[in-house]
């Protein structure tokens, strides 16, 4: 077989070769540094065999895949010195991510002292130097296997796997976890690495869940390189808007209030104030019309609306509809509200477009883990537009909402800092969504014909779209990295 390295050479064997065993024959020297491998764009573990010809990249720490897999090892680690000193804990994922690595636990919430001494018994865990196994079952085996380790996660998370599929696991000593790899060869190529933080995470995600304790960390290959990013984050800190807001006076929180939603103070609402008079000053001058709407509404609304359906799980609801004769909830968005402005008086075709502006106060039942200082809040105040148009006037007033954001966002200064994003629906999970294939493909394509007019420069998020229509999304990352979303413009194509 041929194999075709980064640098164009060409490796010839006769038979069949791991990866890490092809780095070796290269130097020894890049098999010590060697982290993963990329056979064909596909990365690889260093075990994996390879017995046809191909091309193959070795990744070591300066590759961002051979990063991953120093912090994916990392976070094997932290699950194997959390069960050692606190054995009841249940393991269930342990990614790498851009920052580093996570790991969820169901256990009681870990205080910093507590990543204090999960970090010293992954020293000793890493001083001890064991080498980490590949081995693989059937599914029944596998299932079998990880509920006599009494791990009920790892079952669930095997039994979501097709039942002819093949489980991965790898062992480092006497701690094994179900994992699709890649990984190091051993955990003393770990050199440097920190927790950092500990939060709630809802078990896949989803608020019906358990709530499993996260620990965050970080990895890198030098000390040096840790430390400069131990810096880093503290200074982000000291720009953390949350941090900034509360000492300018700007405004705060309060346990007995509840957590998402702040008080605004003087300062911030003079803030508040003036942004409120800019921006409808501003909608005005477009050709909006202001609208007021209530706070709340019965259900028959959003059953009407469709929200009842697919968004009920984010809705503050006030009664219970198997007792009260009349159910209301507190609105998470104005739409619903703004078409029965429209509907209150005939209207003409020759009457449109019709642009509604409302400031208004909406509430949606964040997760707790979700919020934090006012990036998420279960009360907030925003500047919503509702545009009742032709089919034949969609295009340009499609393009003068992109126009009306970004004028917003160059205003404030910020308009270099974003992103956009089309998002679209998930055609694998059509239940998620009103609306057939075709209106939903034909919009999409409006939306990115409207992009690339623009020379709006876009990435595309499958699944990601509002259960009525495809939209665009305007991203901001905050100080950690993660993005939010500033601005969405829909594109509602089956309202009837």
């Amino acid at each position: 077989m041929k194999i075709t390295l980064k640098d164009g050479s060409v490796k010839e064997y006769a038979e069949a070769k791991s990866v890490y065993e092809i780095a070796l024959d290269i130097s020894e020297g890049l098999a010590r540094a060697a982290c993963c491998g990329k056979v064909n764009d596909k990365v690889v573990d260093l075990r994996e065999v390879i017995d046809y010809d191909c091309e193959l990249s070795i990744l070591t720490a300066n590759d961002k895949e051979g990063l991953a897999t120093i912090r994916h090892t990392t976070s094997h680690v932290m699950a194997e010195a959390v069960k050692k000193l606190f054995p009841d804990a249940k393991v269930t994922i342990g990614p790498s991510i851009d920052t580093g690595f996570y790991y969820d636990f169901d256990h009681a919430p870990f205080s910093r002292e507590d990543l204090d001494a999960i970090e010293a018994e992954m020293k000793k865990i890493i001083k001890a130097g064991a080498k980490l196994e590949k081995f693989t079952l059937p599914r029944e085996e596998a299932i079998k296997y990880m509920e006599e380790k009494g791990e009920p996660y790892k079952v669930e998370l095997i039994r979501d796997l097709p039942k002819d599929a093949v489980i991965s696991f790898y062992s480092q000593g006497d701690f094994v976890d179900l994992c699709a790899g890649p990984h190091l060869m051993s955990v003393k190529g770990i050199k440097a690495f920190k927790l950092t933080s500990s939060s709630g995470a809802y078990w896949r995600g989803k608020s019906e869940n358990a709530m499993l304790q996260r620990i965050y960390g970080t990895a890198f290959n030098k000390k040096e390189e840790l430390e400069e990013y131990l810096v880093y984050l503290d200074n982000i800190k000291n720009r953390d808007h949350n941090k900034l807001g509360r000492e300018m006076e700007l405004f705060t929180t309060v346990d007995v209030i509840g957590q998402g939603l702040p008080l605004l103070m003087p300062k911030g609402t003079k803030m508040i104030q003036t942004l409120q008079r800019w921006i409808e000053d501003e909608e005005e001058k477009r050709g909006y019309v202001r609208t007021k709407t209530p706070l709340m509404a019965k259900s028959d609304l959003y059953k009407i609306s469709g929200h009842w359906d697919h968004y009920k799980e984010g809705m503050f609801v006030l009664g219970d509809e198997d007792k009260d004769k009349e159910v209301f909830a507190l609105r998470p968005m104005t739409c619903p509200f703004q078409y029965y402005v429209y509907k209150a008086s005939q209207k003409s075709y020759r009457d449109l477009p019709i642009r509604y502006g409302e400031t208004s106060t909406l509430f949606r039942n964040e997760d707790s883990g979700e919020m934090h200082g006012l990036t998420r809040v279960r009360q907030f105040t925003i500047s919503e537009g509702h545009l009742i148009v032709r089919p034949d006037q969609m295009v340009e007033e499609f393009k003068g909402c992109l126009a009306l954001a970004k004028y917003c966002l160059d205003t404030l200064g910020v308009g270099e800092d974003v992103t956009y994003r089309l998002s679209k629906w998930d055609p694998n999970n059509k239940e998620k969504y009103v609306g057939s294939a075709e209106v939903w493909e034909e919009t999409q394509q409006n939306i990115r014909d409207v992009l690339n007019e623009l020379q709006i420069p876009f990435y595309e998020g499958e699944g990601e779209a509002a259960f009525y229509g495809p939209k665009v999304d305007i991203q901001a990352k905050n100080v950690y990295g993660k993005e939010d979303t500033m601005i969405t413009i829909q594109w509602d194509a089956v309202l009837a």
